[in-house]
């Protein structure tokens, strides 16, 4: 299956996605980086400005995206075992059939305690299904891209990205494809944001508004009643 690989970089950060890309080019695997960094925009980067986001940011990556697999991450994320997790990432979904899979991320919101659905078992005990692995770091199917890619918005009113990962992790769901964290692997990542939390809760609420009768329910699933997801996977 055929992997393409995407960075997203911003001010400040460029050092650290240089170095992910060096990594990541030994794999062997097409390498996008989608940059808002003005200071520092090499020729072969998808350089987009500083007043790109994440939703700009993920728009470019989507429009870029042309394999099997995106694998996405932060410029702020980082790993010295790339190699491991692109390999079982392949592992698990020649066993598993994921729609999305991450390896576990030391700092986000959706800790163990938020997001693994503890009422079920995969046979791999370092395996758990998950509502959302965050959007840190992770691998899509490209039928969630292509799901995410029919929805036909007017994306200006979204600038933060907040309530996209909920979209996709709900429409891997929707298509009977698990959501999958690797506990084998965790990937460094630091605390903290650099933009307005609240503006970004606000662009969420509008975006939840905006999707279908099905996809606001699987969403609700999601936030509120994750023991349930294993119905959509029966």
């Amino acid at each position: 299956m055929k992997i393409e690989s995407f960075i997203f970089n911003w001010p400040g950060h460029s050092h650290l996605c240089c170095e992910t890309e060096q990594q990541l080019q030994v794999l062997g695997n097409k390498i996008h980086v989608i940059n808002s960094d003005p200071g520092y925009q090499p020729k072969h980067w998808v350089n987009l400005g500083n007043e790109a986001y994440f939703t700009q940011q993920w728009l470019a990556a989507c429009e870029q995206f042309d394999g099997d697999i995106m694998f996405h991450v932060q410029a702020d994320a980082t790993s010295t075992q790339w190699q491991e997790i692109f390999q079982e990432a392949l592992q698990d979904y020649q066993k598993y059939q994921w729609g999305i899979y991450a390896p576990n991320v030391d700092y986000t919101w959706y800790d163990p305690s938020r997001a693994d659905v503890a009422n079920v078992k995969l046979p791999d005990s370092h395996l758990k299904l998950v509502n959302n692995p965050d959007c840190t770091v992770w691998f899509l199917h490209k039928d969630i891209i292509n799901a995410f890619k029919s929805l036909a918005w007017d994306w200006s009113f979204n600038k933060f990205g907040w309530g996209v990962d909920l979209i996709l992790c709900a429409s891997s769901y929707l298509q009977k494809r698990p959501v999958i964290r690797n506990y084998k692997y965790t990937v460094a990542h630091p605390q903290g944001t650099g933009y307005n939390s609240q503006q970004a809760e606000l662009e969420m609420i509008e975006l939840y508004n905006k999707c279908s009768p099905e996809l606001q329910q699987a969403i609700g699933i999601l936030r509120n009643h994750r023991e349930h997801l294993w119905n959509y996977l029966k």
